[in-house]
């Protein structure tokens, strides 16, 4: 059995207000999707890497694996329009003759650096056991509230006991995630995989995550992140 990691590193990142896109912004001169592509590297879990990224970005993508020795990437292929597009593009990258019905696949964000690898290892496991889907989540401790188009807040018997917020590492064995990429006709309709996989009636499970496992979208984001790194580097 062979475990893939499928990275999406397609975002242009407006909402970081860079003229970089923020998969490729430095902190202490390394890029952030190398330190997600490191975590990648030292598991354990994972045999091979693929990643989708912006055509233009590739070749500095290829250089900066090759310097930080990311030894698993196999192949970059270019990101689609939906994330769901880019994760089937680094689907379709894979060769067809290493990979069989009972391999897995799993799926992150590359700009979710601080995954880590009791979350890896409980998504590939979950999988394995259950040959099912899978999906990471961290509990909601915020009051939650429906409102309308115009924020008007609405009668609601929400309560964040009964709702999740939900992260990637996503799971799935290779039979089934081509099932759902043929079943797919529209990617933008769906929040992510995992989402599109419920809908077309394929068992989810839940795979606890982290709070440290955050998505890097907005300056605020970056800043945590920074400060994060710095002090596991002791330079505060």
């Amino acid at each position: 059995m062979t475990v893939t990691a499928i990275l999406t590193a397609g975002g242009v990142g407006s909402r970081m207000q860079k003229d970089v896109p923020k998969q490729f912004i430095t902190v202490n001169d390394i890029p952030i999707i190398i330190y997600t592509l490191q975590q990648f590297q030292k598991s354990e879990y994972i045999d091979k890497i693929v990643i989708a990224c912006l055509k233009e970005w590739q070749p500095i993508l290829r250089a900066y694996s090759k310097e930080f020795n990311i030894s698993k990437l196999q192949t970059i292929v270019e990101g689609g329009e939906t994330g769901i597009d880019s994760i089937h593009n680094a689907f379709n990258g894979l060769s067809d003759d290493s990979n069989n019905d009972n391999d897995i696949v799993i799926i992150h964000d590359g700009n979710r650096p601080l995954v880590d690898e009791q979350i890896i290892k409980n998504n590939v496991e979950t999988v394995k056991k259950y040959n099912c889907a899978t999906t990471t989540y961290i509990d909601v401790h915020d009051g939650v509230v429906r409102v309308d188009s115009n924020l008007n807040i609405q009668k609601s018997d929400l309560r964040r006991e009964d709702i999740k917020s939900t992260q990637t590492p996503h799971g799935f064995n290779y039979k089934n995630l081509k099932e759902i990429f043929g079943k797919i006709t529209d990617s933008s309709w769906y929040i992510s995989l995992a989402d599109a996989a419920l809908n077309l009636g394929y068992d989810v499970k839940l795979v606890k995550g982290s709070e440290l496992n955050f998505k890097i979208t907005t300056p605020n984001d970056l800043t945590l992140f920074e400060s994060i790194v710095n002090i596991r580097q002791g330079n505060v």
